[in-house]
Protein backbone atom coordinates (compact mmCIF):
# COMPACT_ATOMS: atom_id res chain seq x y z
CA UNK A 1 0.00 0.00 0.00
CA UNK A 2 1.27 3.45 -0.86
CA UNK A 3 0.25 5.83 1.92
CA UNK A 4 0.67 9.58 2.12
CA UNK A 5 -0.20 10.01 5.78
CA UNK A 6 -0.10 7.79 8.84
CA UNK A 7 -2.41 8.90 11.66
CA UNK A 8 -2.48 7.55 15.20
CA UNK A 9 -5.80 8.76 16.54
CA UNK A 10 -8.87 7.97 18.53
CA UNK A 11 -11.21 5.28 17.22
CA UNK A 12 -12.55 6.44 13.87
CA UNK A 13 -16.24 7.29 14.01
CA UNK A 14 -16.66 6.81 17.75
CA UNK A 15 -17.05 10.53 18.50
CA UNK A 16 -16.58 13.60 16.30
CA UNK A 17 -13.14 15.16 16.49
CA UNK A 18 -11.23 17.91 14.77
CA UNK A 19 -8.65 15.34 13.66
CA UNK A 20 -11.28 13.24 11.89
CA UNK A 21 -12.72 16.37 10.28
CA UNK A 22 -9.27 17.43 9.05
CA UNK A 23 -8.48 13.98 7.66
CA UNK A 24 -11.85 13.86 5.89
CA UNK A 25 -10.92 17.12 4.15
CA UNK A 26 -7.55 15.67 3.06
CA UNK A 27 -8.93 12.39 1.68
CA UNK A 28 -9.60 13.58 -1.88
CA UNK A 29 -5.85 14.12 -2.32
CA UNK A 30 -4.22 11.85 0.27
CA UNK A 31 -4.10 8.10 0.92
CA UNK A 32 -4.56 7.84 4.70
CA UNK A 33 -3.72 4.96 7.04
CA UNK A 34 -5.57 5.61 10.33
CA UNK A 35 -4.55 3.60 13.40
CA UNK A 36 -7.32 3.47 15.99
CA UNK A 37 -6.54 4.08 19.66
CA UNK A 38 -4.06 1.80 21.39
CA UNK A 39 -5.47 2.50 24.85
CA UNK A 40 -3.69 5.06 26.98
CA UNK A 41 -4.70 4.13 30.50
CA UNK A 42 -4.78 1.04 32.65
CA UNK A 43 -8.23 -0.57 32.50
CA UNK A 44 -10.28 -0.99 35.67
CA UNK A 45 -12.68 -3.73 36.60
CA UNK A 46 -15.95 -1.93 35.91
CA UNK A 47 -18.77 -2.27 33.38
CA UNK A 48 -17.59 0.57 31.11
CA UNK A 49 -14.05 -0.80 30.80
CA UNK A 50 -15.29 -4.38 30.36
CA UNK A 51 -17.64 -3.24 27.57
CA UNK A 52 -14.81 -1.28 25.92
CA UNK A 53 -12.44 -4.25 26.20
CA UNK A 54 -15.07 -6.50 24.60
CA UNK A 55 -15.50 -4.03 21.71
CA UNK A 56 -11.73 -3.85 21.15
CA UNK A 57 -11.30 -7.64 21.28
CA UNK A 58 -14.25 -8.14 18.91
CA UNK A 59 -12.70 -5.74 16.40
CA UNK A 60 -9.29 -7.43 16.65
CA UNK A 61 -10.82 -10.88 16.15
CA UNK A 62 -13.10 -9.61 13.40
CA UNK A 63 -10.13 -8.54 11.30
CA UNK A 64 -8.07 -11.71 11.88
CA UNK A 65 -5.94 -12.32 8.82
CA UNK A 66 -6.74 -8.86 7.45
CA UNK A 67 -4.93 -5.57 7.65
CA UNK A 68 -7.97 -3.39 7.17
CA UNK A 69 -11.05 -2.74 9.23
CA UNK A 70 -14.09 -2.76 7.03
CA UNK A 71 -16.63 -1.59 9.59
CA UNK A 72 -16.93 -0.09 13.02
CA UNK A 73 -19.72 1.01 15.29
CA UNK A 74 -20.71 4.05 13.27
CA UNK A 75 -19.35 3.45 9.79
CA UNK A 76 -19.91 0.51 7.52
CA UNK A 77 -17.52 -0.71 4.86
CA UNK A 78 -19.67 0.99 2.24
CA UNK A 79 -19.54 4.36 3.99
CA UNK A 80 -15.78 4.52 4.63
CA UNK A 81 -14.06 6.91 2.24
CA UNK A 82 -12.18 5.16 -0.55
CA UNK A 83 -8.73 6.54 0.31
CA UNK A 84 -9.03 5.78 4.03
CA UNK A 85 -7.77 2.56 5.55
CA UNK A 86 -8.52 2.00 9.23
CA UNK A 87 -6.59 -0.44 11.40
CA UNK A 88 -7.64 -1.69 14.81
CA UNK A 89 -4.30 -2.29 16.49
CA UNK A 90 -3.58 -5.65 18.02
CA UNK A 91 -2.25 -4.59 21.38
CA UNK A 92 -2.75 -5.11 25.09
CA UNK A 93 -3.77 -1.93 26.87
CA UNK A 94 -1.90 -2.21 30.15
CA UNK A 95 0.43 0.77 30.56
CA UNK A 96 3.29 0.14 32.96
CA UNK A 97 3.33 -3.63 32.40
CA UNK A 98 6.60 -4.65 30.68
CA UNK A 99 5.21 -8.01 29.49
CA UNK A 100 2.14 -6.36 27.91
CA UNK A 101 4.39 -3.73 26.30
CA UNK A 102 6.72 -6.34 24.83
CA UNK A 103 3.85 -8.46 23.49
CA UNK A 104 2.09 -5.38 22.10
CA UNK A 105 5.27 -4.26 20.33
CA UNK A 106 5.56 -7.66 18.63
CA UNK A 107 1.88 -7.76 17.67
CA UNK A 108 1.88 -4.21 16.30
CA UNK A 109 5.10 -4.71 14.35
CA UNK A 110 3.68 -7.81 12.69
CA UNK A 111 0.42 -6.03 11.93
CA UNK A 112 1.71 -2.66 10.71
CA UNK A 113 4.99 -3.33 8.88
CA UNK A 114 3.29 -4.97 5.88
CA UNK A 115 1.08 -1.88 5.56
CA UNK A 116 3.89 0.65 5.86
CA UNK A 117 6.43 -0.88 3.53
CA UNK A 118 9.50 1.14 4.43
CA UNK A 119 8.64 2.81 7.77
CA UNK A 120 11.56 5.24 7.36
CA UNK A 121 10.10 6.60 4.11
CA UNK A 122 10.34 10.40 4.45
CA UNK A 123 7.46 10.81 1.99
CA UNK A 124 5.00 9.55 4.60
CA UNK A 125 3.56 12.24 6.86
CA UNK A 126 2.87 11.02 10.38
CA UNK A 127 0.22 12.65 12.54
CA UNK A 128 -0.45 11.75 16.15
CA UNK A 129 -3.29 13.22 18.18
CA UNK A 130 -3.50 12.80 21.92
CA UNK A 131 -1.77 13.79 25.12
CA UNK A 132 1.09 11.31 24.81
CA UNK A 133 2.22 12.22 21.31
CA UNK A 134 5.78 13.48 21.04
CA UNK A 135 6.27 17.04 19.75
CA UNK A 136 7.05 17.28 16.02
Amino acid sequence: MNIDMLVFGEDWGEHPSSTQHLITQLLPEQQILWINSLGLRRPRLNSADLRRAWQKISKMIGQAGQHQVTADSSATANSLPERLQIVNPRAISWPGNPLARSLSRQLLTRQLLPLLGNPDNPAVNRHCCGPLCPPP
